[in-house]
């Protein structure tokens, strides 16, 4: 009996003093999309502050905004990101050239560096057409990005799109 009332009250004890809360799941069809942008056949709703109290503090204090997007693609083509499609990069604006020149370095750095990873992961086609026109479109939009960075920033700060770019034209050149 003794045995019985110790398990009954380690139980009640780590029961109550338990610090695991529960978590409410997100369901986005549920969501009332309360903001909204047509273009064309193409509708972008969305949603911020989708947490509740405990998890809109954390989401606060850690610098991380969640929102929920909603997308309706009603036209008769697929759609693909960076390419169709793009979401506002810095303050509802996806011009480059009217960002600040930290803000145009840093996303420019950002994309140089991602192309150089694909390289050396061979995630780039340098042999088919397909992956020729691919490469040729990735060298293109690097360039513009490198002029959008004007005189304001370094030409030292160029050289890893400068890189990116030439590595781009190495492999079309050796294939």
């Amino acid at each position: 009996m003794k045995l019985i009332k110790i398990t009954l009250l380690s139980i009640a004890i780590s029961t109550l003093t338990n610090c695991a809360s529960g978590y409410k799941l997100i369901e986005p069809k549920s969501i009332n999309y309360v903001s909204s942008n047509e273009t064309g056949d193409v509708k972008l709703e969305y949603k911020y502050d989708l947490l509740d109290k405990k998890y809109a503090k954390k989401e606060f204090s850690k610098g991380v905004k969640l929102v929920a997007l909603k997308i309706t693609n009603d036209s008769d083509k697929d759609l693909t990101f960076g390419k169709d499609a793009k979401l506002a990069y810095k303050n509802g604006n996806v011009d480059v050239k009217s960002w600040s020149p930290e803000d145009r370095k840093t996303y420019i750095e950002g994309e140089a560096a991602n192309t150089l990873n694909d390289i050396e992961a061979e995630d780039v086609d340098f042999a088919s057409e397909k992956g020729k026109k691919e490469v040729n479109d990735r060298i293109k939009k690097l360039e513009k990005l490198k002029e959008s960075l004007g005189d304001e920033v370094k030409f030292t700060d160029k050289s890893k799109i400068n890189k990116a770019i030439a590595a781009l034209k190495r492999g079309l050149e050796e294939n």
